[in-house]
């Protein structure tokens, strides 16, 4: 388990590195609901 939640963070964390490169408003808003449904989900 351990295992999945690291490689989600790390794809999570290159998603927002690359958000922060582009500086893209719309795509972090995206990006951010469905970080909360994950939480939700889990």
């Amino acid at each position: 388990k351990s295992r999945i939640e690291f490689s989600t963070l790390s794809y999570l964390y290159k998603i927002f590195y690359e958000l922060y490169l582009q500086n893209n408003l719309q795509l972090f808003i995206v990006l951010t609901n469905f970080c909360q449904y994950l939480n939700f989900k889990c």
